[in-house]
């Protein structure tokens, strides 16, 4: 038994020593001996001894040669030593520490990665190259190596929990009265918008804006990059989280099946972007945007916005409107100051919002003219009588084209003959100040008995 097991120990010799042979042909070198030995001082501190030997064969082999130790805030190198002997195995240079390059580069986490490096350029082949070094690891050891490895598993295992996120959240909210709705029923829920309102930002604007459509009856969507605020209104509001200025997430907001988009937010380049891009998603898309100077309403319209409301401009207008209440200027007049300086900067009145699409785009096409909603209150000496007798059109300049009654009852121009009732939604159309003129007579508060006895005399 032993004879043949030392005759089998020499056909695996003869075999391997073949294989070595026929690997070493094309060779350009062999690392004949590498070694790492690692002594662990404690559980963050340790040295890492390593040796390495190089036979290079030609040229072809030289990158082989070059040492490069690679260092950061937790690998320093500490000690080397390099010896290079020609093809007879005789020692002809010695390379000490002190002619390592040291090299700077940030190419991972870190930012003060650096290297060690020599290249090695020995004229004649064959020979070799021994290295000797030692690296002292601080914090490295455990705290490091395990940041790695589990950096590497949680990347690993990210695909994975987004499939599983959708019925861990069904899990997690079942029985507490409101089940997580899964990606299918939440795009099968944006499908379903129509003629909606989108709200981008929800800011003080944003929330009052929100709260003005869920009084009016107006379907609306919200979508906030804060996710704070996302996940603090997610089961008040109908509230998601994303950026506006992608086209999968303005999709998912039903933006063309939308009749109005709200851009209020503060970074100006974001609005730019939100405006090119839903514009050429929906050309028919009525948009609002909101910016803090001026000076950037000019090309927010150019990239397609409707309508651009400069904080700047419209906190002026507030001030002054201030200051004189406070020296008794009569109300119409401070309001027809604030109709023409609208009409000189940008000819668009911040409360007029309630026109038919048909109107808007007349509107859009004459010069200080526009179209605005307005309620017939019960103190209005207008209740009761015809629109020939009014005389708004004579005496306001100002047309009525349509009348609301009721959700139901909507009638489009409007006969002579046809009488008017308090609360009957005015649709009016004219010039700017003129709108603001006739505003007092149609929104008139209830008259006082001694009001009422003068209106009646006048009337007589």
């Amino acid at each position: 038994m032993k004879i043949i097991g030392l005759l089998f120990g020499l056909y695996l010799g003869s075999i391997m020593s073949v294989q070595a042979q026929d690997l070493s042909k094309d060779a350009t070198s062999i690392i004949t001996d590498s070694r790492t030995e690692v002594l662990c001082k404690s559980m963050t501190q340790s040295i890492e001894k390593e040796s390495r030997t190089i036979l290079i064969l030609n040229r072809k082999g030289l990158n082989a040669a070059h040492f490069v130790c690679e260092c950061d805030m937790f690998r320093s190198l500490q000690k080397f030593s390099g010896e290079i002997l020609n093809a007879s195995g005789q020692s002809v240079r010695k390379i000490k520490k002190s002619e390592l390059q040291k090299s700077e580069y940030s190419s991972s986490l870190s930012t003060d990665d650096y290297a060690y490096y020599y290249e090695c350029n020995f004229p004649s082949f064959p020979f070799t190259v021994k290295y000797e070094w030692e690296i002292k690891c601080n914090n490295g050891l455990i705290g490091y190596q395990s940041f790695l490895a589990l950096s590497v598993i949680t990347m690993m295992l990210t695909p994975f929990l987004i499939n599983l996120a959708p019925r861990a959240a069904a899990l997690l909210t079942k029985g507490r009265g409101k089940e997580a709705s899964s990606p299918e029923e939440e795009q099968q829920k944006a499908s379903t918008l129509k003629d909606h309102l989108i709200i981008v930002g929800f800011g003080i604007s944003g929330k009052h804006l929100a709260q003005v459509a869920k009084e009016s009856g107006i379907p609306y969507t919200i979508l906030e990059m804060n996710p704070e605020t996302v996940s603090r209104y997610k089961n008040k509001e109908p509230i998601s989280h994303g950026d506006a200025s992608q086209p999968v997430i303005l999709e998912h907001l039903g933006v063309y099946t939308a009749r109005v988009l709200a851009i209020i937010i503060s970074d100006p380049a974001a609005v730019r972007a939100i405006t090119l891009e839903a514009r050429r998603m929906n050309p028919d898309l009525y948009i609002v945007a909101r910016t803090r100077f001026i000076t950037e309403v000019a090309p927010l319209r150019r990239l397609g916005a409707n309508v651009v409301i400069a904080e700047e401009f419209e906190t002026s207008i507030e001030v002054f409107n201030q200051v004189l209440t406070q020296y008794l200027v009569p109300r119409q007049d401070i309001d027809a100051f604030s109709a023409r300086l609208r009409q000189q900067n940008y000819r668009m009145i911040r409360r007029m919002s309630s026109a038919a699409d048909s109107l808007e785009s007349v509107a859009s096409r004459l010069p200080e003219m526009g179209v605005q909603t307005m309620r017939l209150e019960a103190g209005s000496p207008l209740c009761g009588l015809s629109l020939a007798q009014s005389n708004l059109r004579r005496e306001y300049a100002v047309t009525v084209v349509a009348v609301a009654r009721s959700e139901q009852e909507v009638m489009a121009s409007p006969p002579a003959d046809f009488v008017m009732e308090a609360g009957d939604l005015l649709y009016l159309f004219g010039k700017t100040d003129k709108l603001f003129a006739v505003k007092p007579v149609i929104c008139a508060a209830p008259a006082t008995p001694a009001a009422a006895t003068a209106q009646e005399a006048s009337r007589a």
